[in-house]
């Protein structure tokens, strides 16, 4: 979300599950997205995530955003690699959700290739 006028509907959580149940759709749950959305909505991110249809959610995106301090200021998808707070978000919505353990969860952060490896460990490991 962003406050510009065009996302006024679409990022509400009930535009979204309407959307979805109309066209038999699942959700691509994208945790900086989520975390955006929540930040330029001056929402806190679990009240966000609770009000989605995370039920319905097929894959999992997991990156860092730059969310400013200076609530004036818009947050964005930076698409850091995660850090500790976004893996805490994700095992928390995991295991307090009806999303299917079979769910995959991808990283998307493309700067550092080692790093990504890391990354990837890290969430494995804590996923398992």
């Amino acid at each position: 979300y962003y406050p510009t006028g065009l996302y006024d509907h679409i990022c509400e959580p009930g535009f979204i599950r309407a959307y979805l149940d109309e066209f038999g759709l699942g959700l691509t749950l994208d945790l900086a997205h989520a975390a955006v959305t929540a930040h330029n909505l001056d929402l806190e991110l679990h009240q966000y995530l609770e009000e989605l249809p995370l039920d319905k959610t097929v894959e999992i995106h997991i990156s860092r955003p730059w969310l400013p301090k200076n609530k004036k200021l818009w947050a964005v998808d930076a698409h850091k690699a995660p850090g500790a707070r976004e893996g805490e978000v994700l095992a928390k919505i995991i295991k307090n959700s009806n999303i299917a353990d079979d769910v995959p969860v991808f990283v998307e952060y493309y700067s550092n290739l080692g790093k990504l490896m890391k990354v990837h460990d890290r969430l494995t490991a804590a996923l398992n």
